[in-house]
């Protein structure tokens, strides 16, 4: 199902729109659409970045798991090399 949205844009945005659609063979609508589905999909992920930052944060406040920025850099430095690292367990 779709509904109509009316967005207000000031004359230079809608004049962009215009000039880009022409240039793409696009109507203005079908790059709104485009603009505002690339902007909630970037944005859901930031979102839920932060949200599994804030849930690892809460984690580590309850137990005082962590891995240390040097043990994850020699863990990273091995990829590659001939003796490559396991990956760094969590300690207190």
């Amino acid at each position: 199902m779709q509904i109509a949205v009316a967005v207000r844009l000031n004359i230079e945005t809608k004049a962009r729109l215009k000039r880009l659609g022409e240039l793409r063979d696009k109507t203005t609508h079908k790059l709104m659409l485009t603009a505002v589905n690339e902007y909630l999909d970037r944005e859901e992920r930031r979102e839920a970045f932060k949200q599994e930052a804030i849930a690892s944060h809460q984690h580590h406040k309850e137990t005082g798991l962590h891995v240390t920025g040097d043990e994850i850099a020699q863990w990273v430095n091995s990829w590659g090399s001939d003796t490559i690292l396991p990956a760094p367990a969590c300690h207190k």
